[in-house]
């Protein structure tokens, strides 16, 4: 669940949770330099409490810096995943939050393997996968998720893809990730995104047929679905539709025939 269009995370994800008996709700991401430290931790606190095991706090860079802020993610009143003490975090200090981080780059995955339950990433390759696992370890959790786009005519596609991803283009933290994934100056060709970055990025093609490597389903049966190969606990397929002047994701689409297609082609 993002935090966009005037929604406020911590409210949002109470809300939800409190129209609903079963489904789980994860904050991805709220913006840390939109809220303090204290608070955003008590208000996870509290959700954990009133709604045992179904919060799940994703915390990320969104947001302008704001002089002289402090990070929530970095900050010491957050308690590691194994304390600071190195051992397991206690109940009394927010041991029923759980928590991730958006990471990318080596050193804020290593910051989610050490002080979070796990990592959240967007907009990455099955290689870029692969490597944040290694960063991880085995035990932290790993959410990749995916966006598709069901349209069997590529330039169409990749129109719609390309309204999707000019943010991303456009921003400096983005940048750098795509450029250190090995993506050139060129690839992000001012913010329009070569075919080539394009097609890695969204899941393009028909339902059933098309499934590119970065979308592909994760196994059925009991225990963690993995992305074959690339160490992901858990993929989401973000499905893309077109909206009045733009693409967005499905969330503010009455249309729900995109998720029915991603659901019936994807598990």
């Amino acid at each position: 669940m993002p935090e966009l269009q005037g929604r406020e995370a911590m409210t949002h994800a109470g809300f939800l949770l409190s129209c609903t008996e079963r489904i789980n709700v994860v904050n991805g991401i709220a913006q840390i330099w939109s809220r303090e430290p204290r608070w955003t931790q008590s208000a996870a606190t509290l959700l954990a409490d009133a709604y045992p095991g179904r919060h799940l706090l994703g915390l990320g860079f969104g947001g302008d810096r704001r002089p002289g802020g402090q990070a929530v993610a970095g900050d010491g009143r957050l308690p590691g995943r194994h304390g600071r003490g190195g051992g397991r975090r206690s109940r009394a200090a927010g041991g029923g939050m759980r928590r991730l981080l958006a990471a990318y780059g080596p050193k804020m995955l290593e910051l989610a393997r050490d002080r979070a339950d796990g990592a959240h990433t967007y907009h990455v390759t099955v290689r870029h996968t692969a490597q944040a696992r290694r960063t991880l370890g085995e035990g932290p959790f790993l959410g990749v998720e995916q966006a598709v786009l069901f349209e069997s005519d590529p330039g169409r596609a990749r129109e719609l893809a390309r309204e999707h991803l000019r943010p991303y283009f456009t921003t400096p933290y983005n940048i750098a990730k795509f450029l250190r994934l090995g993506y050139t100056e060129a690839d992000l060709d001012g913010g329009r995104g070569s075919d080539r970055l394009v097609d890695d990025l969204v899941g393009l093609g028909r339902p059933r047929h098309d499934r590119p490597q970065a979308a592909r389903p994760p196994r059925r049966g009991r225990g963690p679905r993995r992305d074959p190969g690339a160490g992901a606990g858990r993929v989401r397929h973000a499905a893309l539709a077109p909206a009045r002047r733009s693409t967005s994701v499905i969330y503010n689409v009455k249309d729900l025939s995109p998720w029915r297609t991603s659901s019936r082609t994807l598990r």
